[in-house]
């Protein structure tokens, strides 16, 4: 059995690439600061490389796996009283129903879950304290960017918390070894952002970087059916020129263009 896990993952069934590398291993517990008194949600286990680390340290771990012969492998090699493993797509998975306190997610994820899953953890009711997980390298750096260069993406991590670039990893602390260049990311600080329609708050930057290259005054009009001038006078009111761009401002810029513009969202 362990030679066909082996083989099913070396064809990067899942995208998943294991991690080998004692020291990185050492530098995502160490990061992640684990008591006794933890509960960890950990994605994509695999051969449970990082699991075993995990158990050393946290009360209980709750490892998520959508592989099922990953999670045969798991259940057979790690016997720990606090592994719970339990099949699923994560994306579906219901953390309200499994985890009724405080957590942290400390995972190495399939990286083409990267965006997708950092959103479906930050917009659940109930949010991690942390986040540690390894991600490809050019979508951390998308994560933590600042005006001018800040994106969708960016800003939809830095709503919650605070996306930090801890170190970068060498491919050759994987098997197989990915084609791109991995890091650490921690997101520290987790919050449900104060007086904000989460739904709604992203609605409006959405439509504001849906065309890069137009002016943010004109997408926000457009895509939302919002009279330009309120939005030209909102803008202004904010220290931004007319010709302002999306990827000028910050998360905190948003949230005060959202309180300008809430009651005009409301009323459409």
């Amino acid at each position: 059995m362990v030679k066909t896990f082996a083989t099913k993952y070396k064809s990067e069934k899942l995208g998943q690439h294991l991690l080998i590398d004692k020291n990185v291993l050492n530098k995502i517990i160490d990061v992640a600061k684990i008591k006794k008194t933890d509960i960890i949600l950990e994605i994509g286990p695999g051969t449970g490389n990082l699991t075993s680390y995990l158990l050393e340290k946290a009360k209980k771990v709750i490892a998520v796996e959508k592989d099922r012969d990953a999670v045969k492998y798991l259940k057979v090699f790690i016997l720990d009283k606090n592994l719970l493993v339990l099949e699923d797509d994560i994306l579906k998975f219901n953390i309200e129903k499994e985890i009724k306190g405080r957590y942290k997610v400390v995972a190495n994820i399939p990286y083409y879950l990267t965006g997708n899953l950092i959103r479906t953890l930050l917009e659940r009711k109930n949010k991690p304290i942390s986040i540690i997980i390894l991600v490809q390298k050019e979508v951390a750096l998308r994560i933590i960017s600042q005006p001018p260069n800040a994106n969708i993406l960016s800003n939809s991590v830095q709503l919650y918390g605070k996306p930090e670039i801890i170190q970068e990893v060498s491919r050759k602390a994987f098997s197989p070894r990915p084609r791109v260049e991995s890091a650490i990311l921690e997101i520290k600080d987790i919050k449900t952002p104060k007086d904000i329609i989460e739904k709604k708050f992203f609605q409006i930057v959405k439509v504001a970087f849906s065309s890069p290259r137009k002016k943010m005054i004109s997408n926000i009009s457009s895509g939302l059916g919002i009279n330009k001038e309120i939005v030209k006078k909102a803008v202004l009111s904010l220290g931004f020129s007319e010709g302002a761009r999306s990827q000028e401002l910050t998360v905190n810029n948003w949230k005060d263009l959202y309180y300008k513009l809430i009651k005009e969202i409301d009323a459409r």
